[in-house]
């Protein structure tokens, strides 16, 4: 994952070079629920739910696009993506095993 999250610092620096102003979280924000739109989209087209007609987007392009977002996202706020998605694995598994996620109760 460091070697992704090095590209990806080396794609935003030639947005840096290219954008009149620079983004801030919030703009960042944005940004990542129109990519979040536009993979609800593709699994909408994906899944019959509308017809190819109305795709807007790849899934495999939105689900990237998302991701880089997020990248982009956590690197801006100097967060340790890797290690933080790593704690909430382990965090998912525990619960997991305290059956929190069963279906039983539903």
């Amino acid at each position: 994952m460091k070697e992704i999250i090095k590209e990806t610092r080396r794609v935003l620096k030639l947005f840096e070079n290219v954008r009149k102003r620079g983004w801030k979280g919030e703009v960042m924000l944005v940004d990542l629920v129109e990519e979040v739109g536009e993979l609800a989209n593709a699994i909408l087209v994906k899944e019959g739910f509308k017809s190819k007609k109305r795709e807007k987007a790849d899934l495999e392009d939105s689900l990237a696009d998302v991701l880089f977002d997020i990248f982009m996202i956590a690197d801006y706020y100097r967060i340790d993506i890797e290690k933080v998605y790593r704690k909430t694995l382990k965090e998912l598994e525990k619960r997991v095993k305290r059956k929190e996620f069963d279906d039983e109760d539903v």
